[in-house]
């Protein structure tokens, strides 16, 4: 006991030290970890038809990794293709923008912003090649490490099995089983959220008039991957572009209508209904964990948040199930 006891601790040690010195990629090794408890599934399924572990491992790996660039290389592409509609748009933009405020009115100066604006968008090129290595970096890591735990994930239970004293063992089954199951549950409520804001969205943009409706729509859904940010950003800008060209009333209409259907809409009404069918954890309690981790722990805090809720969510229901079985047992027969 007095041997394991000093392994424990030598454990808990080396596990802080890793913390401090990694702390660079704890956020990209956190969800390459959680993501493997997602396509574990398909791992098992691929092993159950026949295939070697190793195969398994690796086309899992390759699909995870193709599903990561298929997220993220629409919004570089649509950047790039469509920079020099919006260098014209942006070169269009008068040098001053008047404001009538309650009868007095001032101009703004956006000469200024109107060439930084042209400089940042014809340098995107470049500064999606100059951020490429140290992207680069953290997508290796994220595939290495999602094929190395699907690899050795038989030697990693064995081991956590080890560590489990067999008093605890429907505890850690129970606490296994509640992250299996809500992590699932939020990537795919990410999915299916971005994907609702693209559907919802393409038809707005349509009647607003726009004409790269489709690009808008496909971006705003993306952008639901992207925390804080979101598809404001998309309306934002629209609107802001509005104002410049006094469209008041289009400007009006893309904040109202758009911030209504495309920014809100999804994440009241979409969000918590899925959190609520697929994690069985009640909307109140997902939203604290989201926008919790999310201010805490920044873009990782999306999914470590509601990971912790469902968690404790879980030790709560635990505890209150142990006392209960206690009192049952001291009441006399």
């Amino acid at each position: 006991m007095r041997r394991r006891t000093g392994l424990a601790v030598l454990l808990v040690a080396t596990a802080l030290l890793a913390v401090v010195v990694l702390q660079a990629v704890l956020a990209t090794s956190f969800l390459a970890l959680t993501v493997v408890v997602v396509v574990r599934p398909l791992y098992h399924w691929l092993v159950d038809r026949g295939v070697q572990r190793h195969l398994a491992s690796a086309i899992t790996t390759i699909c995870v990794f193709l599903g990561v660039v298929a997220l993220a290389a629409p919004i570089g592409y649509i950047l790039y293709q469509r920079r020099e509609q919006v260098i014209t748009v942006v070169e269009d933009l008068p040098d001053e923008l008047p404001i009538d405020v309650g009868g007095v009115e001032y101009t703004i100066e956006t000469a200024d912003v109107r060439a930084y604006l042209v400089d940042y968008v014809s340098d995107v090129a470049l500064r999606l090649v100059a951020s490429t290595p140290d992207l680069a970096l953290h997508l290796t890591l994220f595939t290495v490490v999602i094929f190395g735990v699907l690899l050795g994930q038989r030697r990693v239970g064995a081991a956590i099995d080890a560590l489990v004293p067999p008093d605890y063992q429907d505890v850690y089954d129970a606490i296994a089983e509640r992250t299996e199951h809500t992590l699932q549950a939020i990537y795919v409520l990410q999915l299916a959220t971005g994907v609702a804001t693209s559907i919802i969205a393409i038809p707005v943009f349509y009647l607003l008039g726009y004409e790269y409706f489709l690009t808008l729509a496909i971006i705003s859904g993306i952008l639901q991957f992207v925390p804080i940010v979101g598809p404001s950003v998309v309306l934002l800008a629209l609107a802001g572009y509005h104002v410049s060209v006094g469209e008041i009333a289009a400007a009006a209409a893309v904040l109202s209508v758009g911030g209504v259907l495309i920014a809100i809409l999804p994440d009241a009404v979409v969000r918590p209904y899925l959190a609520r069918a697929s994690a069985d954890m009640p909307a109140t309690l997902y939203l604290v964990g989201f926008i919790g981790g999310l201010l805490s722990l920044g873009p990782v805090g999306i999914v470590a948040g509601p990971l912790a809720v469902a968690l404790l969510s879980e030790a709560v229901e635990l505890l209150g199930s142990e006392m209960q079985n206690g009192r049952q047992e001291q009441l006399p027969e």
